[in-house]
């Protein structure tokens, strides 16, 4: 038995954020500026809002939901099943969900048929002449 333990997740050495994969880091340093990464041992703990389901991986995620959202200061263990993300519609939301909470541009569908682009709306004025 090997005496060094084994890295199950990734660390954001500036914010102590847990990330489980290259590409949420990846994402994570777009969206914070945040550059500095390593393997963690420890284990990601995903918690859900009792409220409204909204899953929270870590105590900051937590309290901006519940800063964000009043009454939504319960929060309860998730099931190993309901930390899967199982489809595409899913995926947009749960990404919109931690865009609001971070006061980052909400993504919305293009006026295509394709399913699958999306558009960053960060354009703070109206200017839809429908």
């Amino acid at each position: 038995m090997s005496s060094a333990a084994k890295a199950v997740s990734l660390k954001c050495n500036v914010c102590g954020l847990l990330l489980k994969s290259v590409e949420e880091c990846q994402t994570h340093g777009e969206m914070t500026g945040h550059a500095d990464f390593a393997e963690s041992t420890e284990t990601i703990k995903t918690m859900k809002c009792r409220e409204c389901g909204k899953r929270c991986r870590n105590l900051e995620e937590q309290k901006l939901h519940a800063n964000f959202n009043e009454g939504h200061s319960v929060f309860v263990p998730c099931e190993e099943s309901d930390n899967v993300v199982q489809t595409a519609k899913e995926f947009r939301k749960v990404e919109n969900d931690m865009r609001e909470d971070a006061g980052l541009p909400l993504k919305k569908k293009s006026s295509s048929k394709d399913d699958d682009v999306m558009i960053i709306d960060d354009d703070d004025d109206d200017d839809d002449d429908d």
